[in-house]
């Protein structure tokens, strides 16, 4: 009976011991983000119910839909170069009991004034180059570099070609390899995981930078699709 105490006891110490180191590094991770805000002259709001909801909006973009007990959190907005971004924490809970687990990720939404067909643009896996093996490829292009980096997802084969051209390429492949999601004035970026502030800011970058480099004649031929701009 003693020895079952003192476990128990230590047992103890160590679930306060975690939830201690748990809550002073949520709480070192709302004060970073929060620089960062600052730092880019947007604003952070890290447990308001606007944060707890904003992901409902972006239905149909991975990773959202999946699971249950969805939530959005460390919320932070903000404006730049016409394009209106919002970067949060989200969490979603899959299976029960021993096997429940909570999935963590990092999201970057950009409501940009472009109206984009349905395209996905993520970083080649092991999987995908399983699937091309077996006759099922995804769009190629002439850069192989580009095209072993990144696995490209979109109806319209021409489209794609359009969007994604050869300066867009070179671009891309500066760029930290990113999964990315258009449709309509939105493109979503998002990682399993939570994004740095670092990381942040250069995907807020790399997302100025390729709506940069969108051909006029796209943003033209897809202008009736829907209304342009910041939504």
């Amino acid at each position: 009976m003693p020895n079952q105490i003192v476990i128990f006891g230590l047992a103890i110490v160590l679930i306060v011991i975690v939830l201690v180191l748990a809550h002073l590094a949520a709480k070192k991770r709302r004060e970073e983000l929060e620089a960062f805000a600052r730092s880019m002259g947007f604003t952070f709001a890290p447990d308001d119910d606007e944060a707890a909801l904003v992901h409902a909006q972006y239905d149909g973009f991975e990773p959202f839909g999946r699971g249950r007990g969805q939530t959005s959190y460390n919320l932070i907005t903000g404006a730049r170069k016409d394009l209106r971004f919002e970067m949060f924490d989200y969490k979603y809970t899959t299976g029960s009991g021993k096997n429940k687990r909570t999935h963590r990720c990092g999201i970057v939404a950009a409501h940009v004034p472009v109206w984009f067909k349905k395209l996905r643009l993520r970083p080649e896996g092991f999987f995908d180059k399983m699937a091309a093996f077996a006759g099922f490829d995804d769009i190629n292009f002439e850069s192989h570099e580009f095209s072993a980096r990144y696995h490209v997802a979109c109806d319209d084969r021409q489209y794609a070609y359009q969007l994604i051209h050869p300066q867009a390429i070179e671009f891309l492949l500066r760029c930290p390899a990113l999964h990315w999601q258009f449709n309509g004035p939105v493109v979503v970026i998002h990682k399993r995981g939570r994004f740095k502030p670092d990381e942040l800011r250069h995907v807020v970058e790399a997302v100025e930078g390729f709506v940069k480099l969108v051909p006029a004649f796209v943003r033209e031929d897809h202008a009736h699709l829907g209304a342009p701009g910041l939504g």
